[in-house]
């Protein structure tokens, strides 16, 4: 999954939580592997800011599903399929 989308994915997870940020930055690509990680950093308004990580769950074929994860504590499950 690339980079973009996975920050799409991590400012979904927070706005469904009511989370008012700035942005969402990951570090790269989510591997479509299960059990890959990458690690976001999400940019709050206060000025401080929260590591939250995507980890592969599921691959089938161009469907990617994953968890977004806080401090190693599953948050959200989330999936993205790619445009055929």
């Amino acid at each position: 999954m690339s980079k973009r989308d996975l920050e799409g994915g991590v400012g979904r997870v927070l706005t469904r939580w009511d989370v008012n940020y700035k942005s969402v930055k990951c570090d790269g690509d989510l591997p479509a592997k299960v059990g890959k990680e990458q690690t976001c950093w999400a940019y709050m308004d206060d000025g401080s800011n929260l590591k939250m990580v995507g980890v592969t769950t599921k691959v089938d074929g161009d469907d990617i599903r994953y968890d977004v994860e806080v401090d190693g504590k599953a948050a959200q499950r989330l999936h993205r399929t790619a445009p055929a």
